[in-house]
């Protein structure tokens, strides 16, 4: 399946559909249980289980439906990572492992 940006608009609008499901489940996400990661123990009654939680996941769950993912070349020029920067960070790994 291609993925999301590269689809013309009409099987965009159709991928779209998954926005629909968006509220119920948050609904769903927001009546489970979860669990606690401080304690590991499973409570309803928990900031962890709060309504923002709840949408941000059901929005990733949409956008998983609907291939919408991007490439490592597009999040490196939307942060504005540069192959330099990257060479850096090997250089200074490097030096950690000789200590």
């Amino acid at each position: 399946m291609t993925r999301y940006q590269d689809c013309p608009w009409y099987v965009r609008l159709w991928r779209r559909r998954w926005y629909l499901c968006i509220p119920w489940w948050t609904w769903n996400f927001k009546g489970g249980e979860w669990v606690n990661p401080d304690t590991g123990e499973l409570a309803k009654e928990d900031p962890y289980t709060s309504w923002h939680l709840a949408w941000k996941l059901a929005i990733g769950t949409a956008q998983g439906k609907m291939e919408w993912y991007y490439t490592w070349e597009e999040v490196k020029a939307s942060l504005g990572i540069t192959d330099d920067y990257l060479e850096d960070i090997e250089d200074d790994d490097d030096i950690e492992d000789d200590i």
